[in-house]
């Protein structure tokens, strides 16, 4: 993805204490000619990528009018060869009803200038006749938030007046679940002024203090603050030596990609006149002047830019930088802060000192608090053996019966391990050097994925609703354009249905041409539940050509498929499903088998890998899932099941075929709640948390219901609360369980 940066304006209707711009002797704002060809000319610029985003911002971009921001949005429609992505930074005092109408048709991303709490944000950012904003801002960030058009995160300048009420912005952040970027008062405009300047100790403090707050919080309920997550994130990394140069990056300390794509050629930035500079800090800094858009025919990435070179050398990593053990976390600190502070690009952030104490602050914070925790002492086959297992550290070994009891003694009470032991001693003090971090989660309505289901039962049976275009339309919008601005997020869709009608068949084919439509430059991936008895020559070309996953239901054995799935008719149902199958595979298309055990089934295992082997010598890999609860009311059978999966599991290790459950899934991954949850759409409109959830008889359907479509995604935020609280819940008896970081406490419709 491209970055266009673009400053329309440099006027504004606040008078920021710390405003980069200044006291302006003259308006400036960008005209229809600089707008024409900075969407135009920056065309041919990385035509390799095809999806622009475009960041909009000032001055206050919205005194530009409504009219400016519709023949933006013209003018981008008019270039059928690039998808773009809009966002707008604001101090949203001069929205409207009109403007968020206008925001949301189109897709624009709002983002929020806001100074945490009220008392802060008055002081720093007052209106040109000196009165206070911050209810103003306030009202409109809750109004975007109701449109799911931004608001949700907010950027804080830090100050003086900021770090005097660092405790009420954390307060504000947490209560109205706003994720807030702090960026450093940077010195330039009327920030020249240094008296509410940080100095680095101050920087420091501010950081200690909130991570202090943050990180002995309630997690399930604290402060959402990315850089805080990204901090955890990069030094657990660095000390547990995983560190594979994708550490996680954020603007607060200085973005990775932020430096990557000055480097690489994938970001620009423009002055309302149309000069051109490698990024929007550098905006009227003419050392870095690139050109302007209006005096040249179009822009190449071949294109030599002044100074380029510098940034390359930046790129490669400042000399006084390369022994320092966080140098991959801050990358030497942002070249515009350097510049503003030093009047050149190649030295260190001006606050490299805060940040430096700062990480290794956090980095023993981590490590005290980990130590003797995470260790669990478990049963093993090998005999006067025990297991010693860290999940979170990713750590196993076999140690004796003798010190598997040392060990114990260690994690309850603390005593110390005898000096015979020294080789235990010495690992386990290794492992107490590796940080333990529990990890995160993704709400259920926040998430890139979503599920259709495209026929629904109503009436016990007598009537069928199908998925309409009017309901997908909304939703896959919904899913494209909420996460365009992290092109990486891959947006996933999934359709559940028999297919069993020529109807069903069109609304998904025709599902699939928009979704591809709409999103042709999104990272995307479509897949299909189904089982696999309505397939024709016809369908499954246009399933391979749309790279449609398929994954089927289907009970593999000729009599069970024949006696438990019989069609209407009653023609029997396996030659049907074999026949098709056998056609997925001479055309070459992806697809998975999902056969679900009941305790009638769970001694049939072993024969269902053997069937698939000689019958089906393509396929892979089989998912055996257990029924927790049969139809007649029975919990499975447990040790049965796991006896005879190992054995159906065996079979697929000797043949090549990989046999798996959502146990074996589970292990492969650390997890804090058993199931994210899964945004669902029914036919009739209803959102639901859960795929299987979408009766409306069903006793416990309420607990999963999160929203409508109506035209529009419309979610019930006191229900999605209580849906990710439900989802939340653990059992009390597995607080000291060793496997559950794998299963997350189990499925909340089963609790």
């Amino acid at each position: 993805m491209k970055t266009i940066v673009v400053k329309v304006n440099n006027d504004c209707n606040q008078k920021c204490i710390y405003c980069g711009i200044g006291d302006i002797s003259e308006i400036n704002r960008m005209d229809e000619k600089t707008l024409k060809n900075t969407i135009f000319k920056t065309v041919n610029w990385n035509p390799e990528d095809r999806l622009v985003s475009m960041q909009w911002y000032g001055g206050e971009p919205l005194l530009m009018g409504i009219k400016f921001w519709k023949e933006v949005v013209k003018l981008q429609k008019s270039v059928t060869s690039q998808t773009f992505h809009n966002s707008i930074q604001t101090n949203g005092t001069l929205l409207t009803n009109e403007y968020l109408d206008f925001f949301e048709s189109n897709h624009f991303n709002i983002s929020f200038s806001l100074d945490g709490c009220k008392e802060a944000h008055d002081l720093n950012r007052p209106y040109n006749n000196g009165n206070p904003s911050f209810e103003d801002t306030m009202y409109w960030i809750k109004e975007t938030r109701k449109r799911k058009i931004g608001g949700e995160s907010v950027i804080l300048v830090l100050n003086k007046n900021t770090a005097n009420y660092i405790e009420e912005v954390y307060k504000f952040s947490k209560e109205n679940k706003i994720n807030i970027k702090f960026n450093p008062q940077n010195r330039r405009g009327r920030a020249i002024d240094r008296n509410l300047e940080l100095s680095s100790d101050d920087l420091y403090d501010v950081y200690t203090k909130l991570f202090d707050m943050w990180y002995t919080d309630d997690f399930s309920n604290r402060a959402e603050i990315g850089f805080l997550d990204c901090t955890i994130e990069n030094i657990a990394s660095i000390v547990n030596q995983s560190m594979d140069n994708n550490l996680r990056s954020d603007c607060s300390f200085f973005n990775t990609e932020c430096r990557n794509s000055i480097f690489n050629d994938s970001i620009l930035a423009l002055a309302p006149n149309g000069d051109i500079f490698p990024c929007g800090k550098f905006i009227g800094e003419n050392e870095f002047l690139y050109g302007n858009i209006n005096q040249i025919e179009y822009i190449s990435k071949q294109d030599t830019f002044p100074n380029k070179d510098i940034f390359v050398q930046r790129h490669k990593g400042l000399i006084e930088c390369k022994s320092c053990r966080y140098r991959d976390m801050c990358n030497s600190g942002c070249a515009n802060a350097a510049y503003n502070f030093h009047g050149k690009i190649m030295t260190k952030n001006p606050y490299c000192k805060a940040f430096n104490d700062f990480f290794k602050y956090v980095e023993q914070k981590l490590l005290d608090d980990g130590k003797g925790k995470d260790f669990y002492v478990l049963p093993a086959k090998k005999a006067n053996y025990k297991i010693l297992f860290s999940p979170l550290r990713n750590e196993i070994a076999y140690i004796t019966t003798e010190e598997g009891e040392i060990i114990r003694d260690f994690i309850e009470t603390g005593k110390k391990i005898p000096k015979k032991f020294s080789a235990l001693e010495k690992y386990m003090k290794k492992l107490d050097e590796l940080i333990i971090i529990s990890p995160k989660q993704k709400k259920i309505h926040t998430q890139s994925d979503v599920t259709f289901h495209l026929s629904q039962k109503m009436n016990n049976g007598e009537t069928e609703i199908i998925l309409s275009k009017e309901l997908i339309k909304p939703v896959v919008e919904n899913i494209l354009f909420r996460y365009s601005r992290n092109s990486r997020i891959q947006k996933t869709f999934t359709f559940v249905g028999d297919c069993a009608t020529e109807e069903q068949w069109n609304i998904l084919f025709w599902a699939i041409n928009y979704i591809n439509k709409v999103g042709v430059h999104n990272k995307k991936k479509i897949f299909l539940n189904t089982n696999a008895s309505s397939f024709n020559k016809e369908r499954i070309i246009k399933i391979r050509n749309n790279s449609v996953y398929l994954n089927f239901n289907i009970d593999v054995l000729p009599n069970d498929e024949n006696l438990k799935k019989p069609f209407l008719n009653t023609y029997k149902l396996f030659q049907v499903v074999d026949q098709n199958i056998k056609m997925l595979q001479f055309y070459q298309v992806d697809f998975s088998i999902c056969f679900n055990i009941t305790n009638k089934e769970i001694a049939k295992m072993p024969d269902i890998i053997n069937f698939i082997r000689v019958n089906y010598p393509n396929i892979r890999s089989i998912d055996l899932e257990p029924v927790i609860i049969n139809t007649d009311g029975k919990t499975l059978k447990y040790k049965d099941y796991i006896k005879y999966f190992s054995v159906a599991h065996n079979i697929g290790k000797v043949y090549n075929i990989l046999v798996r459950n959502l146990l074996t899934k589970s292990s492969d991954r650390i997890q804090r709640k058993f199931c994210k949850g899964i945004f669902t759409i029914t036919p009739s409109g209803i959102i639901v948390a859960c795929q299987k959830m979408i009766d409306v008889n069903d006793e416990l359907f309420n607990n999963f219901l999160m929203g409508i479509v109506d035209n529009k995604v419309y979610k019930h935020e006191d229900k999605c609360q209580k849906t990710e609280e439900m989802y939340n819940q653990t059992f009390p008896r597995c607080s000291n369980c060793f496997a559950k970081w794998y299963c997350g406490g189990m499925c909340p419709k089963i609790k």
